[in-house]
């Protein structure tokens, strides 16, 4: 019987936690959870904008362990306050763990993977506005960054068995949304058909069937949860 092992970086945040409690329905035989602070049981530090402590990561996860791997990267920041531009100080604070932190993570998997000779999916959260924008600059930056990751990962590794699927969340139920300005957050639900924020297990769902069930032939793609959002 095929064994997998699942990591989750980001998993103290909602949908990070989300994923984290289905694990064990999901049957994992190793679980690996990552965040930037250590602030429950069973959740390793790893702050993605510290390259040292993505490589530690990294070395700690047996990746002969398992038959198969499953990632799934679900931190970020998004700088909510205040209005204007950002100075490029919180610009780069952004890009630093929304896009190259990432990168740093997801390609270290990908390459312990391939070294293994091992099959895996890499799911990736980016956001509709990697699409439609943000406000802040530095985050819509970055989540457009992260549809870029996904496909070349896809077109480089899904050859040897190593997936990658994006999802791309509107606005949905979190702590993070909670802080948003709110006529930035009013102007996100207005944008929506369903005229609402998404449930986190409306992404939630989505993000375990792209995790676990989804098909090999949807690598390179993305699951669009925002309700419609168009702008």
């Amino acid at each position: 019987m095929e064994t997998h092992g699942l990591i989750v970086m980001g998993a103290a945040g909602a949908l990070g936690a989300f994923v984290r409690a289905s694990a064990e329905a999901a049957g994992a035989a190793q679980a690996f959870f990552f965040d930037k602070l250590q602030t429950e049981d069973g959740v390793r530090k790893c702050d993605l904008a510290d390259g040292g402590e993505i490589v530690s990561a990294l070395e700690a996860i047996p990746f002969e362990a398992c038959d198969r791997w499953r990632l799934l990267i679900a931190s970020g920041v998004y700088d909510g306050a205040g209005n204007g531009p950002a100075s490029w100080e919180r610009i780069k604070a952004s890009l630093e763990v929304n896009l190259v932190g990432a990168v740093h993570f997801a390609t270290g998997i990908a390459e312990k993977l391939r070294q293994a000779g091992k099959p895996g999916r890499i799911v990736i959260v980016s956001s509709a506005a990697a699409s439609v924008g943000s406000c802040d600059i530095g985050y819509g930056v970055a989540k457009a960054g992260l549809n870029g990751l996904v496909r070349s990962l896809s077109k480089q590794l899904a050859s040897c068995g190593i997936t990658s699927i994006g999802v791309a969340p509107g606005l949905f139920d979190s702590p993070m949304s909670a802080a948003q300005d709110e006529d930035r957050r009013n102007d996100a639900i207005r944008a929506t058909h369903l005229r609402r924020p998404m449930g986190l297990d409306e992404v939630g769902s989505c993000t375990l069937y792209a995790l676990f069930s989804a098909p090999d032939a949807l690598t390179g793609t993305f699951l669009n949860v925002n309700g419609g959002q168009a702008a």
